[in-house]
C-alpha cells in the first residue's frame, strides 16, 4: 500500500494452505528490465532456505556491464 509499484504474487498450495510459490520485483527493478531486458538470466544454484524452499533471481546486466536484478521469487 506504500508503495503502489511494487509488484507481487503469491500462489498457495491449496493442501495445507503454505505458500508454494512467490515472485516480487520494485519499481526499481522493473524499469530496469524495460530498458535492459533483452536477456535475462534464471538460476536456482542458490542454497534453500529453512523452509525448503530455493531462492531464484531474474539477473541482467546494464549498458556498464553492472549486474542489476529485474526481479526475485522463492520456490
Amino acid at each position: 500500500m506504500e508503495d503502489p509499484t511494487f509488484f507481487y504474487a503469491i500462489e498457495i498450495d491449496k493442501e495445507d494452505g503454505r505458500i508454494a510459490n512467490f515472485f516480487w520485483a520494485d519499481c526499481q527493478s522493473i524499469m530496469d528490465y524495460a530498458c535492459f531486458g533483452d536477456a535475462v538470466s534464471f538460476g536456482t544454484t542458490f542454497q534453500t532456505n529453512m523452509f525448503e524452499m530455493p531462492f531464484a533471481p531474474f539477473i541482467g546486466t546494464n549498458h556498464h556491464k553492472q549486474t542489476i536484478i529485474f526481479g526475485a521469487a522463492l520456490l
